[in-house]
């Protein structure tokens, strides 16, 4: 393959208007632009609509199988029945005798794994290379396949810069899955420490409900707006002092980057991938423990009381630098294109 050839990358995932973490990744890739890369899209998956996803898994399957120029297969994917629909993509593209890539977004993908080894192993074998958002599922996946090639790669995000000076909102914006794992019962406990410190301080809730949960109860200065676009969240950030994410279980959470790529600072807690994130400046670590509520309203009333503007650049140049689509782009390409070299080399 010579250097100037470009190189179509196929991506497979949950379709990229959706809401999740895994589809603002997919919309973050379709409007890449890197040259020498083209991406497509083969969306797989939509919520609560098992016909339509049936037909995205057999048109992204005749992609992968019959459409020609295609240069590699990159799939995304979660756990569970993500593991069965995208795995069998990575298959039929093996049997096609074309590259893959997997990247892995599963928040309990390392449950996942200690339940079902034989079946990670078996489809992550397929992948020519297996994508982790940090060092933790680097490991978990060098213990499983001590022989597979992995890289790290972020999740792209485009900074959304904003004016650094007269900033007078007290609002907090938490955005995601309204229940357990996302921890908001913990930050429902932490409002109520904040708002006495800042009465005037407003909690802005976007996210589905998850199972067993009813809308936030009522509560001074909480909103609830329901499960609403990613441009609403956009719209959300661009007027919020502060971001809040206190998660039990995450790999990379998309909200946390959106956050600090719009110039807002997060209170956050240390699970998933966060060492990937550890030196960004806006972002203030808490422990992930149910009994850290204090903590989490410290910051943010500490957040909510003082706007450091610097803070909030140096945010956004750190995302410009480690995150950016550029960044990523070059970095897929890197990849694939050792791919497609190495193939065409046997």
């Amino acid at each position: 393959m010579s250097a100037s050839k470009s190189l179509t990358v196929l991506e497979c995932g949950p379709d990229p208007t959706t809401t999740g973490g895994m589809a603002s990744v997919l919309s973050e890739y379709a409007r890449f632009e890197y040259a020498g890369l083209r991406i497509r899209i083969a969306s797989t998956w939509w919520p609560n609509s098992p016909f339509r996803t049936l037909g995205g898994f057999l048109k992204s399957a005749a992609l992968v199988l019959l459409t020609p120029g295609i240069d590699v297969i990159h799939v995304h994917i979660s756990e569970g029945g993500s593991f069965l629909r995208e795995g069998s993509l990575l298959r039929l593209a093996r049997m096609r005798g074309r590259p893959t890539i997997a990247t892995l977004h599963g928040a309990d993908f390392e449950k996942f794994a200690r339940r079902h080894p034989r079946f990670v192993r078996t489809v992550l074998s397929q992948a020519s290379v297996v994508v982790c958002l940090g060092i933790q599922t680097e490991r978990q996946v060098s213990k499983l396949l001590p022989h597979a090639r992995t890289e790290i790669l972020l999740n792209p995000v485009e900074v959304h810069r904003r004016p650094t000076t007269g900033l007078s909102t007290r609002r907090v914006l938490f955005a995601g899955e309204v229940g357990e794992r996302k921890g908001f019962d913990r930050l429902l406990r932490a409002w109520r420490l904040v708002h006495t410190a800042v009465p005037d301080a407003q909690l802005i809730v976007c996210g589905p409900l998850a199972a067993g949960w009813s809308p936030p109860i009522e509560q001074d200065g909480v909103q609830y707006l329901g499960d609403v676009s990613r441009d609403v969240v956009r719209q959300e950030l661009s007027a919020a002092r502060a971001a809040c994410l206190p998660s039990r279980r995450e790999v990379l959470p998309m909200f946390i980057l959106e956050a600090v790529s719009s110039g807002v600072p997060v209170v956050a807690t240390r699970t998933g991938e966060w060492e990937s994130l550890a030196g960004c400046p806006a972002i203030r670590w808490v422990a992930n423990d149910d009994r850290d509520a204090l903590m989490i309203a410290d910051e943010l009333t500490l957040l909510l009381k003082s706007d450091d503007a610097d803070v909030r650049v140096a945010g956004q140049d750190w995302v410009d630098a480690h995150c950016s689509p550029d960044v990523i782009a070059e970095k897929l390409f890197r990849i694939s294109n050792s791919l497609v070299r190495g193939r065409t080399s046997v």
